[in-house]
């Protein structure tokens, strides 16, 4: 078999594919996201510098005490069982009843204890 005469086959093929991926996951980005290229479009699903940067279900979890600055993206808790470890003051200056409870409302901590 000629490959000059079935590259512009594969070609076409693999462009189309590309396109019912594409089609799939919405975007270029969220295409390769799934890939594991997401470090080069600027979604990595673990280190985050805001909202925009996690995945649906997750949120940004800025480092404790470093309200808005770099964090991790994390995922946004269900609802919570156990209010384990008493409570937390979030980054914005509210105190919740658990860090459970501080995921759910998408809050990052300042710090152990009341506000």
């Amino acid at each position: 078999m000629d490959l000059q005469k079935i590259l512009p086959f594969v070609v076409v093929g693999a462009i189309l594919l590309l396109a019912v991926y594409m089609f799939s996951f919405g975007s270029i980005t969220n295409f390769f996201s799934t890939l594991g290229y997401s470090h080069l479009l600027g979604r990595d699903v673990t280190y985050c510098m805001g909202e925009s940067f996690c995945r649906d279900g997750d949120f940004c979890d800025f480092e404790k005490g470093k309200c808005g600055e770099s964090g991790d993206c994390v995922k946004i808790p269900t609802f919570c069982i156990f209010s384990r470890g008493g409570p937390v003051c979030g980054c914005d200056g509210e105190t919740y009843s658990s860090d459970c409870a501080r995921k759910q409302a998408k809050v990052s901590k300042l710090h152990d204890g009341e506000c």
